[in-house]
């Protein structure tokens, strides 16, 4: 394994929600159709490719412990939930839950703004997602469930016998009567638009919704339901592919594990744009920093580290061994390797492990 710098490109990942052609200013490859997002990594689902070279990151560096991607969404991702390492771990053993799963690690992860970014994250309050879901005709016992806070309950009422179904103007009124505020209304509205009479539309009026302005990001630790809506952003992540989903999609959903993986004492983490372009929110497996224009970075020994370029041009110096990364690839350093000076010319994004990724 090596231990300087390797030069990748990223795997692009062609889901049905990206936005159309919406990663080729990466890939300079247009083909007309969703592309959703572009992989830098080791996981197995998608190992990036070495540049000028034979095989993947994955054959050069060991224990890759972080997963990042250049994400691009033109509607709705599922609503969906990442277990923590302790539940990953158990169901992996566990024939009944295991092939729910891609892997046995935990997925907590960040999503930072490139362009304005629709989300939903974490739960609205239970009073508020009660108003709403009455203003559409919910049952009395999804009600119920919400004035006892027990989202749970109301989530399996809604997947269950007792959905909820309007158009996007139902949705709208329903969520400007609950005083939710124009952001909730227009991501709400955005997901009936697509999702139409799908019974996870409902669950997502129990989400809180936010707009994220370039450069702002959300910290969504594992186990916290949530779902991005709609937008350009860079995303990082311990090293994962674990997704337990609720609704708005036709893959598999299993209710009952994805409601068992919400953890109640983690909440999502809204940052807006800092302004030394550092985001590192307490307890992350991972910290970032974005670079912009012409630009120097030193990036110390001791921890994996990945530089993904994302406008004009970025280089990884370690000792005497220089490598030069273009829009659309990444320089993956070893926690081996020496500290690292970075140069950027453009628009660069730093990610380093942190004890908490080990």
């Amino acid at each position: 394994m090596s231990t300087e710098p390797v030069l990748v490109g990223g795997f692009r990942q062609d889901y049905d929600w990206g936005k159309r052609d919406g990663l080729a200013e990466w890939t300079a490859v247009p083909t007309g159709g969703p592309q959703a997002e572009l992989w830098f990594g080791a996981h197995p689902s998608g190992p990036s490719p070495v540049v000028m070279g034979d095989g993947t990151m994955a054959d050069r560096i060991a224990g890759v412990p972080l997963l990042a991607k250049i994400l691009a969404a033109g509607s709705p991702l599922s609503l969906q939930v990442h277990p923590d390492a302790e539940t990953a771990e158990a169901w992996a053993r566990d024939p009944t839950a295991s092939d729910l799963l891609a892997d046995s690690a935990e997925k907590t992860e960040m999503l930072i703004a490139i362009e304005p970014f629709r989300i939903l994250a974490g739960w609205t309050p239970a009073e508020r997602a009660r108003d709403i879901l009455a203003a559409v005709g919910a049952d009395a016992a999804v009600l119920a469930a919400l004035d006892a806070a027990d989202r749970a309950t109301a989530v399996r009422l809604l997947l269950g016998d007792r959905p909820v179904a309007t158009d996007v103007d139902g949705w709208r009124r329903a969520v400007r009567a609950a005083g939710a505020g124009d952001v909730a209304e227009e991501n709400m509205a955005f997901v009936a638009d697509r999702f139409g009479t799908d019974r996870g539309v409902a669950v997502a009026a129990l989400l809180a919704s936010d707009l994220l302005a370039p450069g702002d990001a959300v910290y969504v630790p594992a186990g916290v339901p949530h779902a991005y809506v709609a937008g350009v952003g860079f995303e990082v992540m311990n090293s994962s592919d674990n997704v337990l989903r609720l609704g708005l999609t036709g893959k598999r959903m299993s209710v009952e594990h994805s409601l068992a993986a919400i953890r109640d004492d983690r909440s999502a983490v809204i940052i807006r744009a800092p302004a030394d372009h550092c985001y590192a929110p307490a307890g992350a497996p991972f910290r970032v920093q974005t670079l912009a224009g012409q630009q120097t970075y030193d990036a110390p020994t001791g921890a994996y580290r990945l530089v993904v370029v994302l406008a004009g041009s970025g280089d990884v110096t370690t000792d005497s061994v220089t490598k030069v990364a273009q829009a659309g690839q990444a320089i993956a350093i070893p926690a081996q390797a020496a500290a690292a000076r970075v140069t950027t010319t453009g628009h660069a994004v730093v990610v380093a492990a942190t004890e908490a990724s080990q």
